[in-house]
């Protein structure tokens, strides 16, 4: 970092030469231009663990904005339906988030301590075509249960529509490839498998499948609640 790229956090601090000259004048424009590399570097590292080439969106959030609130705001509307498969209190609070959109909720529940058995997704998502969505959790931290994705996927019709991820604790921790597996959409947060400190939510989305979604939907869409 040279002179002229000296960032000021939380307060301007002593500098010396023409970076003391600039004052305050340039003291935004810095800033910004820092967080801008910071957080294109981020991203590109975030794609790099997910092996994905679409973006990387990094919200201000707990893990709880990056997926489930993100997801029922911008991908769910009343009178939609969704699958719900948990095996633990935080696949129930995905449930729970969603169902605050007014939509109604098909529940699938597997004993705590137990993964998600592949037949029993492939006969949810089979016995339900009518559902927009599908949620599951890749790790469940309640009971430390790592549900086997990539199978899970593999093992659902084809022709599904979104499958969305809860990967608060999974992602950084083990393998998480969503454009691989076929994972339309998975948060995550900074302060978990990914070791960094909490308020940053990353979030992977297939932007061309979300974007034809989007253009069904008949609320606006919204960011965050």
């Amino acid at each position: 970092m040279n002179e002229h790229e000296i960032s000021a956090y939380p307060r301007p601090g002593g500098t010396a030469g023409r970076s003391a000259e600039s004052g305050s004048a340039s003291a935004y424009r810095t800033q910004v231009s820092c967080l801008f590399r910071a957080f294109t570097g981020i991203e590109n590292k975030l794609r790099e663990l997910l092996k994905s080439e679409g973006p990387v969106i990094i919200l201000p959030s707990s893990g709880t904005g990056a997926s489930p609130n993100v997801w029922r705001l911008n991908f769910l509307e009343k009178g939609d339906k969704f699958i719900s498969i948990s095996c633990g209190v935080f696949g129930n609070r995905f449930r729970e988030i969603a169902l605050r959109t007014g939509v109604e909720g098909i529940n699938i529940d597997v004993q705590f301590g137990d993964a998600v058995a592949l037949a029993i997704a492939a006969e949810a998502v089979k016995n339900n075509p009518g559902c927009k969505v599908p949620m599951i959790t890749q790790n469940e931290t309640s009971t430390g249960v790592v549900n086997p994705i990539k199978e899970i996927i593999a093992a659902i019709p084809e022709k599904t529509p979104f499958i969305l991820v809860d990967g608060v604790s999974s992602v950084g921790a083990m393998e998480c490839f969503p454009q691989e597996w076929g994972i339309d959409a998975i948060g995550t947060a900074s302060q978990k498998g990914l070791l960094t400190p909490p308020g940053l939510g990353p979030l992977y989305g297939f932007l061309k499948k979300h974007g034809m979604r989007l253009k069904e939907k008949h609320v606006p869409v919204t960011a965050m609640t």
